[in-house]
């Protein structure tokens, strides 16, 4: 078991040994805990890739950063994360925090940018998905050539305006393969 040294509001120290003592902040300020929440919210995209894992590795050096400022962590991912669950540093820090309301909010905070972030995300990714796959069925070709020969004097003709409209409305009943396609004339 740590000794703890001194205790106040907002901070206490902590006895790591060897003569070396941390000062764990029992609060963030305000600019600390948005920065926090707004690092945490795109931790677990690694060049737009759905990663969670790296989400709790760096939660936990991140975490301690903002709650032990001053802290020389490695930046080597692999050590940082091994040094500070190692020595008892992240436990000490959840230990002191985790029954203030601040803390609850920063963790709800972080979790709905994380959930908003990853819907943004692989929501725009699903609709760029249908996208090109409705825009590489689209027969171009076909659309081309009704237009090409349409007249807009003869408008009374309106079952070819609705060939039309289905081209551009159902492109893969229309495929430049012959198959589907819907002969028609203007």
């Amino acid at each position: 078991m740590r000794e703890f040294l001194n205790f106040t509001d907002n901070k206490f120290a902590f006895a790591l040994g060897n003569d070396t003592n941390i000062v764990i902040h029992k609060y963030l300020d305000l600019i600390t805990f948005g920065n926090l929440v707004s690092l945490m919210s795109n931790i677990d995209f690694v060049d737009g890739e759905y990663l969670p894992q790296n989400g709790k590795i760096a939660y936990a050096i991140k975490v301690v950063e903002a709650y032990v400022p001053g802290l020389e962590i490695p930046e080597d991912i692999e050590e940082a994360y091994l040094l500070i669950n190692e020595l008892g540093i992240y436990d000490a820090v959840i230990n002191h925090v985790s029954d203030t309301e601040q803390y609850q909010d920063l963790c709800d905070a972080i979790r709905e940018a994380q959930e908003f972030e990853k819907t943004k995300r692989t929501g725009l990714n699903g609709l760029l998905s249908t996208l090109e796959t409705a825009i590489k069925d689209f027969n171009f070709e076909e659309v081309v050539a009704m237009l090409r020969d349409f007249d807009p004097a003869q408008l009374e003709n309106l079952a070819e305006l609705r060939e039309l409209a289905d081209v551009f409305k159902n492109p893969r009943k229309h495929k430049p393969d012959g198959e589907g396609d819907m002969p028609v004339t203007l």
